[in-house]
């Protein structure tokens, strides 16, 4: 008689898959996602217990570029679908976020709550304060939203300053790496001027895309910073998987 590995109150699709645990396959609903290019924002509706958090773990660790979900997804629905796979999977910045642990007996309380799981999501990210394009503003509000003392303005917007700030630095990673494709590290002064010349116009163009007034002055920098971060961008392989 064939058993079930039942996982009772398991809402996180790698651990499910990790573990061997019975699973219903719902990826096809990453294929519908996909397929609807009109849609800006997807609202998916379902009562509670219903499936929601597993669904969206699922999108995470398919979309996710920090993630290799190669082996989690083997032989599942979407894995059939090869062009999308090798299109989509682990290729986009990717925010998990859920408020089923946000509760409280009156506002106060739940809004405390929040204020704790978006601090959460900011340590998560953290390793994005030592990307040295960050403006200093957003700096500063994002160590505030991260230690849980930023405002409700801040707070509401939280979101959309952690995406903007990871779209940003991997939009900068990507240029930086065609850069290094066609250029060999500095190896003269000479060298290291025309790389900075070429950083500087990047950055320029970077930010008339981010639709930003001017350059952040940390993002012009001196000759010894430069090459610091030549150093930094060549040796850290993270920093191309942002």
């Amino acid at each position: 008689m064939q058993t079930f590995n039942i996982p009772v109150g398991i809402s996180d699709f790698s651990e499910i898959r990790q573990n061997g645990y019975y699973y219903v396959d719902k990826t096809g609903l990453i294929a519908e996602l996909l397929n609807n290019s009109a849609a800006k924002v997807t609202l998916i509706t379902r009562p509670r217990r219903f499936g929601k958090n597993l669904s969206m773990s699922m999108l995470a660790a398919f979309f996710d570029i920090h993630k290799n979900s190669d082996t989690l997804f083997e032989g599942l629905e979407i894995s059939k679908d090869t062009a999308s796979c090798q299109k989509w999977m682990n290729q986009y910045p990717t925010l998990f976020l859920t408020f089923k642990d946000v509760d409280g007996l009156n506002f106060d309380d739940a809004y405390g709550q929040l204020a704790a799981q978006i601090a959460d999501l900011y340590k998560e990210h953290a390793y994005l304060l030592d990307c040295p394009i960050i403006d200093s503003d957003d700096k500063q509000i994002f160590l505030e939203l991260k230690a849980g003392t930023a405002g409700k303005i801040h707070l509401s917007r939280s979101l959309v300053l952690l995406m903007r700030i990871r779209n940003m630095v991997k939009a900068a990673v990507m240029l930086w790496s065609m850069i290094l494709k066609t250029a060999a590290l500095p190896s003269s002064k000479q060298s290291t001027q025309n790389l900075l010349s070429r950083w500087n116009q990047i950055v320029t163009l970077l930010c008339s895309r981010l639709k930003r007034k001017c350059m952040p002055k940390n993002m012009k920098m001196s000759m010894t910073r430069f090459y610091a971060m030549v150093l930094l961008f060549s040796k850290s392989a993270v920093w191309f998987r942002l």
